[in-house]
């Protein structure tokens, strides 16, 4: 499965693409906004778009909005705003357990 990351905060965006590329998943782009995930959704044709909310430029709900327009695709909107931070692949299990019982 071909998927397109689209995330203005570039330490997210390589976790991102670590984690999904471990799962055995191919990052056919990656994005820092939500103009240029229109534009990459258009050339690199991915299966699935995983999209930041808040983005310079446009937001991940309307860079969503043209990509479906133009090819429908999953997305999945992922808010910086969400009461669990993405966490980095590097932890190790002793330290997100710790996270976790304090709610981080």
């Amino acid at each position: 499965m071909r998927i397109l990351v689209a995330e203005d905060e570039t330490i997210i965006r390589l976790d991102l693409r670590e984690l999904l590329e471990r799962a055995g998943f191919e990052v056919c782009a990656e994005a820092r906004d939500g103009l240029e995930a229109v534009e990459l959704a258009r050339s690199e044709e991915p299966d699935l778009a995983v999209l930041d909310v808040k983005m310079p430029r446009l937001d991940g709900i309307e860079a969503a909005r043209r990509i479906l327009d133009e090819r429908p695709i999953p997305t999945r909107s992922s808010p910086r705003s969400a009461s669990r931070p993405i966490r980095s692949p590097r932890r190790s299990p002793r330290a997100r357990r710790s996270s976790a019982r304090r709610g981080c």
